[in-house]
């Protein structure tokens, strides 16, 4: 059972039965800030959480909060420019890859990573009826994006 509560203009996604655990609905997406108003509040609230999660943004990985902490493994890929990573951070076989596949007719540029990009990355990934050899539910149930 989830429950989203909001608190201070976030939505907060409360789990659990025996011990209720709560996040920030879009972590991914909303950094905390101050957590200890979202605590306060939290604590007093109905349903009253017992854990609540959060994450500090990469690259600070420098605990700036005086609470219990845990290292999560989160894959990420420093690019300080196209260039940099063209000529340093990949290898020479895959630059040859890329080279080949445009003469074939594959159109490879640089793109900003906006909201319509994700949106067509998604609309691609989202054609293949099958995922991992077994019917894709989105694709049959005619609810796909």
């Amino acid at each position: 059972m989830t429950k989203t509560l909001r608190i201070h203009d976030r939505d907060v996604s409360v789990t659990g039965n025996l011990v209720k655990l709560g996040r920030l609905e879009q972590e991914w997406y909303e950094d905390i800030g101050d957590p200890a108003p979202i605590i306060a509040e939290l604590s007093k609230g109905r349903p009253k959480v017992d854990l609540f999660t959060f994450w500090q943004r990469l690259p600070d990985t420098t605990p700036r909060h005086p609470y219990y902490m845990e290292w999560d493994e989160i894959a990420a890929l420093p690019i300080t420019s196209y260039d940099d990573w063209w000529s340093n951070q990949i290898k020479s076989r895959t630059r040859g890859i890329i080279r080949k596949s445009a003469k074939m007719g594959v159109e490879v540029r640089e793109a900003e990573y906006t909201d319509e990009f994700v949106r067509g990355m998604v609309s691609i990934f989202n054609e293949a009826p099958l995922r991992q050899g077994r019917p894709f539910w989105r694709i049959w149930c005619g609810t796909a994006r």
